[in-house]
């Protein structure tokens, strides 16, 4: 039986789309690109809008940039955003705000740009909590961490120092104050590594009834807690799976919940602010939210692009989801409308009323108008005050 496709078209931008960022409001950045000049397809990173719901197309137009956008990060103050480019280097732009609340980019010069400017290849790149360090993997295999204010590199590891495989996703945690790094290595392993001594931690482990999976994506929770949450494809099946890793009182990294997100692999990941939604996009196009920890699915856009998903962003608000795709669209899914929050409303003005209804008797009371109810309220013994006995 086939499934039901999304309704409403994605919207298209005329270039392949390979990340997105999304600041605080109603705008956010999609980029990517041809590469080469000669592609003839240009590369850029777009502002698009969300309005009534849905991507309304570029709001404030495109930067141009000389190569195809593939990575990007958005420093959590939301002042700057790395943009890693095809054939190597990372560019560092400025984040405004106009008098339209519209997001600007600038793009910034100086010595530590100078310096992201000439690393390698990227393949992945995330800042820590507080928006002071980067940590870059290049396809030399190597992870360097960087000072994002002066381009110092901090401290770096590689195959010497026990990093056996390409990083292809990475993610800081806030609970160990951004001192300890997850990392989802090409061969499918995930580490955790405390960077500073340049020492691997521990190697998580899959469940048995997972053996054969590769870890895909890791995300710290941004709550506090020592929370990890990762993405496991087991390719056998089809399937992404979500796991669930706590901290124990000893220390130890412990699995304590699994759950199947979607039977289809999954390509892109992104945790919501809160920490309590997940979203997830997969190779054959669809996109969804998710809750945590449980891994409910809240609400899913199937077939929402023609080809695999390569970057989701939550709003601010958590109430959308944001996914790109190789296939030049971009594509919001919307949370639905909350029972709960309806039932609270409806029980709100239910209360609201009560209370009028209540003030309404006292100032019977106060002002002596309903004789009736002092009456009996005197046959009874209760004798209320008058104004001028208060």
């Amino acid at each position: 039986m086939a499934r039901r496709r999304t309704e409403r078209p994605a919207k298209k931008f005329g270039t392949p789309l390979y990340c997105a960022v999304w600041p605080k409001g109603d705008y956010a950045f999609v980029a990517g690109g041809g590469g080469k000049s000669s592609s003839g397809i240009a590369n850029k990173i777009v502002t698009v809008h969300r309005e009534d719901g849905q991507i309304s197309g570029a709001a404030a137009g495109s930067v141009t940039v000389q190569d195809a956008p593939m990575r990007m990060a958005l420093q959590p103050q939301e002042t700057t955003l790395a943009v890693a480019l095809g054939d190597g280097g990372i560019l560092k732009f400025s984040v405004a705000r106009d008098k339209d609340d519209v997001p600007v980019l600038q793009q910034l010069q100086g010595k530590a740009e100078e310096v992201f400017a000439k690393i390698g290849v990227v393949e992945c790149m995330a800042f820590s909590s507080d928006g002071r360090i980067l940590g870059v993997s290049t396809a030399d295999g190597s992870l360097t961490i960087y000072d994002w204010q002066t381009g110092r590199a901090l401290n770096m590891l590689s195959a010497e120092h026990g990093l056996n495989s390409t990083i292809r996703d990475l993610s800081f945690s806030p609970a160990h104050m951004d001192k300890v790094l997850a990392a989802v290595a090409d061969n499918g392993t995930c580490s955790l590594w405390a960077w500073e001594k340049r020492l691997q931690i521990t190697l998580l482990d899959l469940p048995k009834e997972l053996k054969g999976g590769a870890f895909s994506k890791a995300r710290w929770s941004q709550d506090g807690t020592a929370t990890l949450y990762t993405v496991v494809n087991l390719k056998a099946r089809e399937e992404g799976h979500l796991l669930l890793y706590k901290q124990d009182e000893e220390g130890e990294l412990q699995l304590q919940r699994q759950s199947l997100l979607c039977r289809k692999m999954v390509s892109a990941f992104d945790l919501s602010h809160s920490g309590q939604m997940c979203g997830a996009g997969t190779m054959d196009g669809d996109a969804a939210i998710f809750s945590l920890p449980s891994g409910k699915r809240l609400k899913q856009s199937p077939d929402a692009h023609m080809v695999f998903v390569t970057a989701v962003a939550f709003s601010n608000g958590e109430d959308s989801l944001l996914s790109a795709s190789a296939d030049a669209s971009a594509w919001l899914t919307g949370m639905p409308a909350q029972r709960g929050a309806q039932v609270s409303s409806v029980t709100t003005v239910m209360l609201l009323l009560l209370v009028i209804m209540l003030c309404a008797v006292a100032a019977a009371f106060w002002t002596g108008a309903d004789a009736q109810i002092l009456a009996a309220l005197q046959r009874i013994g209760v004798k209320p005050a008058a104004h001028t006995e208060l």
